[in-house]
């Protein structure tokens, strides 16, 4: 009698896991991902001016960038899957870029925008005084 509790006990144990373990679905990725927080920083990659002036014209593109990415300062958050904020970030860069490339620039500068969770660099804007400007 004591064993056959035993061997019932043992039994009823390994169906309890076994249910467990196959009621227990993991989460899909997109549905984890299709409403998150993704977070942005920007500036200056790369600056290379001698005139006194440097200093309003870097002010004048990173606020070309704000008001394309309607902010105010950083870090940034869009929400949305990475995809979708990574699209939104790159077109908001390309209305900036487009507004500036028209100014003449006494100096050269690299103006990037990043994905601080993946690391990935979004846009790279160069404004050129040579106004080889490019995106």
């Amino acid at each position: 009698m004591k064993s056959s509790i035993k061997k019932m006990s043992a039994l009823l144990t390994m169906m309890a896991i076994a249910i467990l373990t196959f009621t227990f679905t993991a989460c899909n990725d997109d549905e984890e991902n299709t409403n998150i927080e993704v977070t942005y920083t920007y500036g200056f990659s790369e600056m290379s001016a001698s005139h006194p002036d440097f200093l309003e014209e870097m002010s004048k593109i990173e606020k070309g960038f704000q008001s394309a990415l309607g902010i105010t300062g950083k870090p940034f958050t869009k929400k949305g899957t990475i995809e979708e904020c990574d699209k939104q970030v790159y077109e908001a860069c390309q209305k900036a870029f487009d507004s500036l490339k028209g100014e003449a620039w006494q100096g050269d500068y690299t103006f990037q925008v990043t994905n601080v969770g993946t690391g990935k660099v979004v846009c790279t804007a160069t404004f050129c005084a040579d106004n080889e400007n490019f995106i």
